[in-house]
């Protein structure tokens, strides 16, 4: 009788019922306490609902990622899109899909620009560039020293070297007057002078690369105008001009690429290798000898204030007309951009790149960098599409266009005097898809 009462107890117990008991005569209410001594059937479950959570998140996601797939299939236009999403930010110009109904507009119609084909992967880092660079100008100056050495047969004379010139070059003028200046000047210039300065040492081995071609009245005013200036301010210069042979579409960039890694392969002073690099629009004239041509901390932009642009400066970025820039910072840089075939663009893109590389651009004030463009006829912009990708793409694209990637043909070099070097340089011919896009876009204008 015992045995069976406390079996009903305990199962009671078991089953988390309140049970009655009398205990010496009285009813006493007892709520039996469950204690798990041992994981149970719930603990698993609890372990198991992370996995589970991440498969019904995967398993959203796909069924979205086909939905979405369905939709593009039917009724979307695929065009290519810049400055949105995480898509154009880790592969610029990548095409990406537009959920519109409406019809495309003027500017979608037409073959978009694949950028990606003309960039080389297999490129040299930009580092390893910039040493080759300095290495092929550190032997050759020991090849020419080995030389003068092997031919002089005197006797040595340990000569004190004249102190450096003065930071603030003493015989500057001050503003010029340019238009009096073109109305009187008629003569062809003196390129046969050769400058050092007399009573001191220079302080900056400046090289002036001039991009030219088929401006022969505005080459010849530049290199009439210029040369007084650099004396005055006391540089130790030598001005390059770097000419594209043929009548394909023009390349500034890939042209100034060339034009300072030819100039380095030269020493303007004994042993001296170029401090800066000068980019000079052969139709700027400054008008002021105070705007400095020698070599600053920070990349420099000369032409502040032209002319043609109400004396004002457009944008933050602007680099073009005349810019100074120390051989080092260039090619950490890597160069200018060798993709912008057609007139306009590669400067801005330097521009970005010296915003990205080092920081900041100085400017000397608005009042002193004055220039004045010699009036010409412009060149054919570069296509709008082409441009406004390679400019939003700038700063992730500088590593594998520049320095590194220059492919061009030496044809000649005159040394026509001490200072004054012409180089003739083959570019070759633009991407066929560059051509296609400047075709269309002038057929639409």
């Amino acid at each position: 009788m015992c045995e069976s009462a406390t079996g009903h107890i305990l199962a009671g117990l078991q089953c988390g019922r309140t049970m009655r008991i009398r205990v010496r005569g009285t009813l006493t209410r007892v709520r039996p306490k469950i204690r798990v001594s041992t994981p149970g059937r719930g603990y698993k479950c609890i372990r198991i609902l992370p996995l589970l959570s991440v498969f019904i998140i995967v398993t959203a996601l796909s069924i979205l990622a086909l939905s979405e797939m369905s939709v593009v299939a039917k009724d979307t236009v695929t065009g290519v899109i810049g400055g949105g999403g995480a898509a154009s930010r880790i592969m610029p110009g990548r095409a990406h899909t537009r959920l519109q109904h409406h019809k495309p507009s003027h500017q979608e119609k037409g073959m978009s620009f694949k950028m990606e084909p003309l960039l080389r992967r297999d490129a040299l880092s930009v580092e390893l560039t910039a040493q080759m660079v300095v290495n092929r100008y550190r032997g050759g100056v020991i090849a020419n020293t080995i030389e003068k050495e092997s031919i002089y047969r005197g006797p040595l004379h340990c000569n004190h070297p004249p102190r450096d010139c003065p930071l603030v070059p003493p015989n500057l003028c001050g503003r010029i007057d340019v238009e009096t200046w073109l109305k009187e000047t008629k003569t062809m210039p003196n390129i046969n002078l050769t400058y050092v300065p007399k009573d001191c040492s220079p302080r900056h081995a400046v090289a002036i690369i001039i991009p030219y071609r088929d401006r022969e009245k505005q080459l010849s005013m530049l290199l009439s105008y210029l040369p007084p200036i650099l004396e005055r301010q006391q540089l130790a210069y030598h001005i390059f001009i770097i000419e594209q042979i043929g009548n394909d579409t023009f390349n500034k960039g890939l042209l100034m690429n060339a034009g300072a890694l030819t100039a380095l392969e030269y020493h303007s002073y004994p042993g001296v290798m170029f401090h800066c690099l000068v980019f000079h629009d052969v139709d700027m004239l400054p008008e002021d000898d105070r705007i400095l041509y020698s070599c600053p901390q920070q990349p420099r932009h000369l032409s502040v204030a032209v002319n043609e642009l109400n004396y004002r400066l457009p944008y933050r970025q602007l680099v073009g007309g005349v810019f100074s820039i120390r051989t080092d910072h260039f090619l950490r840089v890597n160069g200018y951009s060798n993709l912008f075939w057609g007139w306009g663009g590669e400067d801005d893109d330097m521009g970005y790149r010296v915003e990205h590389v080092l920081l900041w651009i100085s400017r000397p004030p608005e009042w002193i960098a004055r220039y004045t463009m010699i009036k010409h006829e412009k060149r054919r912009p570069l296509a709008r599409k082409v441009r406004t990708k390679l400019l939003r793409t700038s700063w992730r694209r500088y590593r594998l266009d520049g320095l590194n990637t220059a492919a061009y043909g030496l044809m000649e070099v005159k040394h026509i005097s001490p200072i004054l070097t012409h180089i003739l340089i083959d570019v070759g011919h633009p991407p066929n898809s560059i051509k296609q896009l400047q075709q269309e876009e002038e057929g639409n204008t």
